[in-house]
């Protein structure tokens, strides 16, 4: 049987995928998620990106510093941005991806991958390899992103 444990507070803020969970390794496209008012960062922003057919998607969640780590196969061209109290962004981008004719597991989708190698023993499913968790080879950048606040002040 296995146990939950408690997270310390520097481990517990690292936002999902920070570790590229799925082990995607084409790819890694940043940014940032701010009020469009304030300009204060938005953490816990919801980061969608999907490629041009709209046949892959990613996630990924944005960080007390209002920054996010989107880690894919294949490159993203259609994104949806979302924060609790905030309107919705969707909008199409071309980011400046590093000139490639084809991607190694291009269309590879996360049921395809298999998480033994990640994992500290075989007993345990919660305590994962960090180690094993590589960045992505070919950054790529989205412009600031600015949401509006919904809530009147």
């Amino acid at each position: 049987v296995a146990t939950l444990r408690t997270l310390p507070p520097a481990v517990a803020a690292v936002p999902v995928n920070y570790y590229n969970m799925l082990g995607y390794s084409n790819l890694a496209l940043s940014g940032t998620v701010v009020d469009a008012g304030s300009r204060a960062p938005i953490v816990g922003a919801v980061v969608r990106g999907w490629n041009a057919d709209w046949s892959v998607g990613q996630n990924s969640y944005s960080d007390s510093s209002g920054r996010f780590m989107l880690y894919s196969n294949d490159r993203c061209f259609h994104f949806q941005i979302s924060a609790p109290g905030y309107e919705s962004a969707r909008f199409d981008y071309r980011p400046a991806y590093p000139a490639s004719d084809s991607l190694p597991r291009q269309h590879l989708e996360y049921q395809s991958i298999d998480y033994r190698p990640f994992l500290l023993s075989p007993q345990s499913i919660l305590t994962l390899r960090t180690d094993c968790f590589t960045p992505a080879v070919q950054p790529a950048v989205l412009p600031e992103i600015r949401l509006s606040s919904i809530v009147k002040k």
